[in-house]
């Protein structure tokens, strides 16, 4: 009978390989719930707004994109824009401003190549569906054709999303089996977005994941003018006659 000989060079080896596989794990946990929190953060602010499209295929009207459920499939309903058009663009326009941080786009399964060179604008204006401030991605310039699902990340405060394609030849659509737009209404954050941004955030804009200030802080009757850029605490006090971390109640 053989028994194998391990020599200490060999069990530290190992050790060291089990040791790498521990942290592994350790880190794709916490990437994992890392992701979870992120997400968690967010609402889809998709069905409070009103969908409309360029055009209409029969049966497939803009509000099929935001009903869900989330596939790809052709069956279960999605909005399409009518055939025989060289622009056509879908489009969402919500109630209130909201900052977005990331849109999740299914389309038709098998057809990507129609969705090919597509651009996403998000504006606040309901009549230009396209201009340059707006833009949030192109697929102008990518070879190969988009896949069918996409999570796109924005990270821009806008009122209106829209999709937008374009073709030399009369050959145009637009297929979205479902879209959804995460983030929060402007002014809110946490998770489902529960609380109110500071009130010293200018603006009262702050990012949905953490709170932090997005256009840093107001230094109004903070003591020194001295205002903290992400949570918008006065951090040197108040001035005479207010008070609160934030220096916004009279005490006079």
């Amino acid at each position: 009978m053989y028994f194998p000989v391990y020599n200490e060079h060999t069990v530290m080896l190992f050790w060291m390989h089990l040791l790498e596989m521990r942290l592994k794990v350790v880190l794709l946990s916490i990437i994992i719930e890392t992701l979870i929190v992120t997400a968690a953060a967010q609402i889809n602010l998709a069905p409070h707004g009103v969908p409309l499209q360029s055009s209409n295929y029969p049966n497939y009207p803009a509000n099929l994109a935001i009903e869900g459920p989330a596939n790809n499939k052709w069956k279960d309903g999605c909005s399409v824009t009518a055939a025989g058009q060289v622009y056509a663009w879908w489009g969402l326009q919500l109630p209130a401003v909201a900052y977005m941080t990331n849109i999740l786009i299914y389309y038709r399964e098998h057809f990507a190549y129609r969705m090919d060179k597509f651009r996403l604008f998000l504006e606040n204006g309901t009549v230009d569906q396209s201009s340059a401030s707006g833009l949030c991605y192109t697929d102008q310039g990518i070879p190969g054709y988009p896949a069918i699902t996409q999570n796109i990340t924005s990270n821009m405060l806008a009122k209106n999303v829209y999709f937008v394609n374009r073709r030399s030849d009369a050959t145009c659509f637009i297929e979205l089996c479902y879209v959804a737009i995460y983030g929060c209404w402007k002014g809110t954050w946490e998770t489902n977005c529960t609380d109110t941004c500071s009130p010293k955030c200018i603006n009262q804009h702050c990012y949905p994941s953490d709170g932090f200030c997005v256009w840093g802080c107001d230094p109004q009757n903070c003591r020194n003018n001295t205002c903290n850029n992400q949570t918008g605490v006065c951090t040197e006090g108040c001035v005479d006659g207010w008070v609160g971390q934030y220096c916004n109640t009279n005490s006079l």
